[in-house]
């Protein structure tokens, strides 16, 4: 054999070597003591900097009280987050206690993730922690889902549960990217793998070390993409677009004056027919910038302007969420209609939330996977005053509920409920919230 190609396994395997030493397996846990309220899960993680930052999937530490990292040598820490951001599956932790400096990887240049390039996948998939898959770049521009404001490399190295957050390299050992998903229609690995470039991960923890956390400009509005059976593609009417389902109080969108069933045509010029155009447009946006959206209302085309809030994560809520429900009585009982009991959970001097606080084992409500911590926001299209209206709409609901929930305090989708609980579903085709 050539001895370029021992050469080349030499610098792989070294690579992979140092890398793992920066690689961690993250566990979280949804309470420091008592009930838990959400199943234990585990991811991955790597360091990044010798005081111990650590870059992982915002989906690995959604909504978690206790974050415990561990290393290939068997050392222990507990982290802090400091920041997430479920647009683009982003988070930063601190490790707390560790001794400087801690081995850190590096982020590698955009430039070298082409197509047939290298790449090895570290993590800690199902029961087997540290593990190392290799393939190479299969492609760019990939899409995951409308809450995703970004693209994402797609590579063929092995991806299962528990690789998520953990790094993709180089034969270099520069981080490629953070591994982050597979395709949504399986569950384990099927020899695509999709990652968040480097190019997206820098900028985001640049900004977090910078300003505390990445805030971006939200309109509060709920959109899909305009298909060939909605109503507003009739005879002489606009085909492209976004149809806007939702509009939150007090939001941009609403002090702008979008409605509900306008169809948003264009971004300050830019035409859109995916949600992703507009998640990927806000993700680069300030709080207070100001946008203008053309829309198409009832025919008429119209230019409304507006300045973006300040990008809500519900998340943020979560620890005055979680202590509230968990003076709730394990045995209480749970409304008969669908199983659960809502409560009303003040998060703030002037606000507050409408959570879920029991459910009923094997209950509808339990079998379409709703947990104590979940916040629902509507039910059947209506805006709800408090958890005794919203159990009023339940219990007026004849077979089904549909729920607009925010599952442990973060990610927005919809749950349908039927009294035949084999029939409850998550409906993931509604539209995206930005």
């Amino acid at each position: 054999m050539p001895s370029s190609l021992f050469a080349a396994e030499f610098e792989w395997t070294d690579a992979v070597s140092n890398a793992l030493r920066s690689l961690v397996r993250i566990e979280v846990s949804r309470s420091a003591s008592g009930p838990s309220i959400a199943p234990h899960r585990h991811g991955s993680g790597f360091v990044i900097s010798p005081d111990g930052l650590v870059v992982t999937n915002a989906h690995v530490v959604s909504g978690a009280q206790v974050i415990q990292l561990s290393f290939p040598d068997g050392q222990t820490f507990s982290a802090r987050l400091i920041d997430a951001q479920p647009l683009v599956d982003l988070a930063l932790l601190q490790i707390e206690g560790a001794r400087s400096p801690l081995p850190a990887l590096q982020l590698a240049e955009a430039d070298y993730a082409s197509p047939g390039r290298p790449v090895a996948a570290l993590g800690s998939p199902m029961s087997y922690p540290f593990s190392v898959s290799s393939g190479i770049i299969s492609g760019f521009d990939r899409h995951y889902s409308d809450q995703n404001a970004i693209f994402l490399l797609q590579h063929d190295a092995a991806l299962n549960p528990g690789n998520s957050g953990g790094p993709l390299i180089g034969p270099n050992g520069k981080v490629i990217g953070v591994n982050t998903a597979t395709p949504a229609e399986t569950q384990y690995d099927i020899g695509i793998g999709l990652a968040v470039p480097s190019s997206v991960v820098a900028p985001y923890v640049e900004r977090v070390l910078r300003e505390g956390r990445y805030e971006y400009g939200a309109l509060g509005l709920r959109v899909r993409k305009l298909g060939a059976s909605a109503p507003n593609t009739e005879s002489g009417r606009q085909t492209g677009g976004l149809t806007v389902e939702q509009v939150f109080g007090n939001s941009a969108a609403a002090e702008g004056r979008i409605l509900a069933g306008d169809v948003i045509l264009k971004v300050d010029g830019q035409p859109l027919t995916e949600p992703v155009q507009l998640a990927r447009i806000l993700w680069t946006k300030r709080p207070g910038e100001q946008l203008a959206l053309t829309v198409q209302r009832t025919g008429d085309i119209l230019t409304q302007n507006l300045a973006l809030q300040s990008s809500v994560v519900l998340a943020a809520m979560q620890p005055e969420l979680v202590q509230t429900i968990q003076k709730v009585r394990d045995d209480t009982p749970a409304a008969p209609d669908f199983g659960l009991t809502l409560i009303d959970v003040p998060v703030r001097e002037t606000a507050r939330v409408i959570a879920v606080a029991v459910v009923a084992e094997n209950s509808p409500a339990q079998l379409a996977g709703l947990g104590r911590g979940d916040v629902v926001l509507q039910i059947n299209g209506m805006p709800l005053r408090d958890a005794e209206s919203a159990a009023a709409i339940l219990a007026q609901a004849p077979e089904r509920a549909t729920l607009l929930v925010a599952r442990r305090g973060s990610e927005q989708q919809y749950i349908t409920l039927n009294r035949d609980p084999d029939a409850s579903i998550t409906d993931g085709s509604f539209g995206a919230v930005y």
